[in-house]
């Protein structure tokens, strides 16, 4: 066999065995996906009756283990007009408390802190449907907050364990504003969204 063909063949050999040794000590990729995954919904709302270009559109998960639901994500990707005051509103059902939120908007100014356009307000009305308002670009002296896109994630954890639960989920979504005759109205367009909690 000539020299040359049979250093060819140790520096293969060599290669693929130091490739072999490389890939077994890399950790297994294990890609895990909807874990407690119940059931989900997409919403989709516009300020159609304005003429505001502001919307949300998104999808609700619902997480809970042994198809137990304890866990609601309301992922949303939103728009706001540049003259909208009025902003978009996530009403929460009462027995869930939010557990967290993130927030985007405005998205298109990095000089610009999503905090500073994000209010969580509690409702103390027993007698209300919704115990809290996730607010997203609104602004009470009726100035617009400059408009722009995001993302907003809300998380929620069921809070009334003393309770039973209801079969659905369901949460409220307001958006745009508009002045008529004198009178400024928040949230004009509206609609109510529905989840079932069981598998």
């Amino acid at each position: 066999m000539p020299v040359i063909l049979l250093i060819a063949l140790i520096i293969c050999s060599a290669y693929l065995v130091s490739q072999l040794i490389s890939k077994k000590d890399e950790p297994a990729q294990q890609v895990i996906s909807n874990v407690n995954y119940i059931n989900s919904t997409s919403f989709d709302i516009s300020s159609d009756s304005t003429d505001l270009k502001t919307s949300a559109k998104g999808t609700v998960f619902v997480q809970g283990k042994e198809g137990i639901a304890d866990r609601v994500s309301i992922v949303a990707a939103i728009e706001i007009d540049p003259k909208d005051w009025g902003g978009i509103s996530f009403y929460i059902p009462n027995h869930w408390a939010v557990a967290s939120v993130m927030n985007s908007y405005p998205g298109n100014n990095p000089d610009v802190n999503p905090s500073n356009h994000l209010v969580i307000l509690n409702n103390t009305d027993p007698n209300s449907d919704w115990k809290t308002w996730v607010e997203i670009g609104r602004d009470s002296s009726y100035r617009p907050t400059g408009g722009g896109q995001g993302t907003v994630v809300i998380d929620l954890e069921y809070a009334a364990h003393d309770e039973p639960m209801s079969e659905t989920f369901e949460f409220m979504v307001s958006v745009g504003s508009k002045e008529q005759d004198g009178i400024k109205a928040v949230g004009p367009d509206y609609d109510t969204f529905s989840v079932s909690l069981t598998p």
